[in-house]
């Protein structure tokens, strides 16, 4: 494989519902580097969800494929996880044995106590294994979701809104430790979210789905910027104009590309 071959490749991918004539995505193609972080934006029936279970291998398309390092994507791999909107944690099990489960279908449960009690840390909840899911917040959940995701070492993290139902001040906290652990790990990091603020704090290049059918309108380079500032105000209103009902796709901001 040529070191330049992308570390995920969406080749004319096309689905719909068994039973159905409608499309849910129509000709998605774009590809995704090694280590790179990509969010994908659109409003409601744009297929962002239903194309993350693709690509985590979970679901197959009706035509096109997806590829990683080159080769097709039939069945879902430990190197690509997928983290949904809710926690999905057990309530009989403790945060430990949560986060463990992910070891113990690869077959790896003899690493689960000091791995564990590394990625615990490493999400902020040192001291926390022996906790039910009933005696977290919110936005604790989340953080066990996100160590369970990561335990088995992925190259590649699908993200489908795992922030929407926490309130303002806890989506930013975790937003900001998935962009510290992104960085640190060097993980390949797909996100679907309805946020703009999202969207610009985690990647600096965004796709843009319309809906009915889902398809790309546009690949947009928006460089990380400093919330507050100028370029991100100029970023933020770009983004926003894009999933209009009429989409207006707006060149880059020149401060941008200073």
């Amino acid at each position: 494989m040529s070191s330049s071959t992308p570390h995920i490749q969406i080749l004319g991918l096309s689905h719909r519902y068994r039973g159905r004539s409608a499309l849910v995505l129509n000709r998605v193609s774009f590809s995704v580097g090694r280590a790179e972080r990509l969010t994908i934006i659109g409003r409601s029936g744009s297929g962002k969800s239903t194309l993350l279970q693709i690509i985590a291998g979970l679901a197959r398309p009706s035509s096109g494929e997806v590829r990683i390092h080159g080769s097709p994507v039939g069945a879902p791999s430990p190197r690509c996880n997928l983290m949904f909107q809710r926690p999905l944690l057990f309530p009989w099990l403790d945060v430990a044995g949560n986060v463990a489960l992910a070891l113990r279908f690869a077959g790896r449960q003899a690493e689960a106590p000091s791995r564990v009690e590394r990625l615990l840390d490493l999400v902020g909840l040192a001291g926390y294994g022996s906790a039910r899911a009933t005696e977290l917040s919110g936005g604790q959940q989340q953080r066990v979701a996100l160590a369970r995701s990561l335990a088995v070492d992925p190259e590649i993290l699908l993200l489908d809104e795992p922030f929407s139902a926490l309130d303002p001040v806890t989506r930013a906290e975790l937003r900001n430790e998935v962009d510290a652990i992104v960085e640190q790990l060097r993980i390949t990091l797909i996100l679907v979210t309805h946020d703009v603020d999202d969207a610009l704090s985690l990647a600096a290049r965004t796709i843009v789905m319309a809906s009915n059918p889902g398809r790309v309108i546009a690949d947009l380079d928006l460089p990380k910027a400093p919330r507050g500032g100028e370029v991100y105000a100029e970023q933020r209103a770009r983004l926003i104009a894009s999933l209009e009902p009429e989409p207006q796709i707006l060149p880059q901001p020149a401060a941008a590309l200073a």
